[in-house]
Parts: structure tokens; sequence; C-alpha cells
């Protein structure tokens, strides 16, 4: 690439054109309104936009105006012609954002975000930690950069389409990342044995998406004689009826739930996390008071330690990522844990938080 084929410039607004050469191609996923898409942050864009094509995917998009104009790229004599403006609003892991959009008639993505949007929420871009940090109503938050095997780009104009595998390069992000968590180690010996560790098992700490473990005995929700307790939908305001639409076809993909037909049904909510996002909650209450009580002990950390025994120099703890949705629930129970939304019915296929005996189970 010669030069940043998204960097724009105004010819009546007078914005100069990126003189960066060479900017790495950056993906994220979000929602756009309702709809799931794949972004592009492109620091040589000095605006954001959004192809016709996505745009029109989406239900009540807030146009601004449809005045048609030119605009013309980084190169200076590249033109394209804009279709009007539009009011984004964009959701990443729940935290939201906006920014006025460019229509155009072909991107090579849905939707990329500019210098605009970089400035807007005061993005700091992590290329080691594969990551980016936004800044929301005074706090920062990291949302991950989607890892694709192959970056395809096109330019404008254009006869073919290139495709460019990184497979090399996420080699050497993770070489240089794990050098990064093992350099307070003092001792060369234990450094070395330690990264050693963490590249030959770099895959169980890839917390990009859930893990389902298969060598756990499923949990089990043992139910005294007892009608299947129902309850209906709570009632929600349309934001969070938006949020929980969201959340839910997160699941979905990640196949921590599926679709249900249980004649159970308990109804789910969403209550707020300190970072401006939400976390959907089930309430089981009705569940729970049928449910047979697991009276086995949790086990306790420093008889753990003694049944080790002596002759360790090392004790290492790990904080398991979304411990309870590694566990399976047996295909048997799995229709006791349908939960009500205003979307349907869903049920897990994964340990839920709020069963009676999910923290016993989990341990």
């Amino acid at each position: 690439m010669e030069a940043s084929i998204y960097g724009v410039a105004s010819k009546n607004q007078y914005i100069n054109p990126s003189q960066s050469l060479y900017v790495p191609l950056i993906y994220l996923n979000a929602y756009v309104y309702d709809k799931q898409m794949k972004l592009m942050i492109d620091t040589g864009a000095t605006q954001s936009f959004i192809s016709k094509m996505a745009l029109n995917s989406i239900r009540n998009s807030k146009i601004i105006n449809r005045i048609q104009r030119q605009v013309f790229l980084a190169d200076g004599y590249t033109s394209i012609t804009v279709y009007g403006e539009v009011e984004l609003s964009i959701v990443m892991n729940n935290i939201y954002t906006s920014i006025r959009a460019l229509i155009v008639k072909n991107l090579c993505i849905n939707c990329i975000l500019g210098m605009d949007y970089i400035s807007k929420y005061k993005l700091i871009i992590n290329i080691v930690n594969q990551s980016i940090s936004i800044g929301v109503k005074n706090n920062r938050l990291t949302i991950p950069i989607d890892n694709s095997e192959k970056i395809s780009f096109d330019t404008i104009p254009t006869s073919k389409l290139l495709s460019i595998g990184i497979s090399a390069i996420k080699t050497n992000l993770l070489d240089t990342y794990i050098d990064r968590l093992v350099e307070h180690i003092n001792d060369h010996d234990q450094q070395h044995q330690m990264k050693q560790i963490l590249i030959r098992y770099n895959k169980l700490f890839d917390t990009t998406k859930p893990v389902i473990a298969s060598n756990v005995k499923p949990h089990e929700i043992k139910t005294i004689d007892h009608p299947p307790p129902t309850s209906k939908a709570y009632y929600s305001t349309p934001q969070k009826q938006e949020a929980m639409h969201r959340i839910i076809q997160e699941l979905l993909q990640s196949s921590l739930i599926r679709k249900s037909y249980s004649n159970y049904a308990a109804p789910a909510l969403l209550v707020p996390k300190k970072e401006n996002t939400w976390r959907m909650v089930v309430d089981y209450k009705k569940l729970n008071n049928i449910t047979v009580k697991d009276n086995h002990p949790l086990p306790n950390r420093e008889q753990t330690i003694q049944i080790l025994g002596g002759g360790y120099q090392f004790f290492s703890k790990l904080d398991m990522k979304s411990g309870f949705w590694q566990v399976p629930i047996k295909e048997e129970d799995k229709h006791k844990t349908a939960f009500i939304t205003p979307d349907g019915l869903y049920e897990w296929n994964v340990l839920a938080q709020g069963l009676k005996n999910s923290p016993p189970s989990f341990q």
C-alpha cells in the first residue's frame, strides 16, 4: 500500500487528508443500533463512513440529511460520492457510543470509524495487547481487537482484491506479549521456564471466547415433585430491550444458551455494572425453592495446600474467565434453566449464576 486508501478530506470543508502511509487495519465487532457488524478503526480517515447496504439493514436509523456531494481521498484526486449523513449508535461490549457518519455506496467493510470517532472517545490503540482503550464518562474501558486470520482490502478504484496472511505477525505479537508478562522475574532460569509454559499453553489463556470443559461432570438440577414454575417476562424500557437483545445474540453465538421449548420459565432482567454496561441475570427463586440442596461442604484452601505436602517452592493461582460458563449442564436438566425475555424463551447449556447449587457444583 502506498497510501491510506480511507483517508478522506471534504473539498467543501477543507479537511486535510491523512499523511500516514502505513496504517494497520484494526477490526472490532460491534452492534450498530440492532445490527451486529464488523467495523474498522482507520487512523487515516478524517471522518467515519457507513455503506448504503449496511445502513439499509438497520432498523430505525437516524438520517440527518440526504445531501449528495463528492469527497476526496488522501491521494488528493480520487473522489467518492457521499449520499448524506447519519447518526450512528455503536455498542461494543455493552459500551454505548455515537458518531455522525457519511453514507457511501461501497466500502470494503460495513463501517469505518475515523479520526472523528478516535478523537471524540480518546481511543488508545494497543497493538501488543491487541486491544483498544476507549474513554466513556470519565472511565477508560478496554475492548479486544478482532484478530482475523486474513486481512482483505481493496483500493478505490480497484481491479483486484488483495489478501494478506498475518500468522507470522500474530506469532511475533504473542512472543512480545509473553516477554512483557515475565520481564519482572529476576531469575533468568525461572523466567525462561515460565515463558515456555505460557507459550506451550497459550490457548488456555485466550479469553476472547468462552470454552466449555469436556472433562468435568455436568451440573445436575435435582428437583422435588412439583409442577414446573413459570413467570412472565419482566417489563423493560426500549433501551434495555435493545441491550438484552444484544446479550442474548452474543450468548447464542457462543453456544452458551439455546432456544427453549421448556415448560419452565424464570424471568431475566438487566442490572447495571460499574463500567456503564449491563449484566443479564435470571431470577431463579421459584426454581431454587423446589431444588434439592447440595450439602457437600465447600473445599478449604488451607487444607488443599496441606494435602499437596512439602517440598514446593512456588504456588500459583489462576483466575478463571467466566468460570461457571466452563461447566456444562446435564442434558436432561437444561430445560429447567429456561428463562423468559421479551425476545422469547431460552435455556442454558452451561452453569448459570443464580442457581441454588451453582457454587458447590463449580467448586
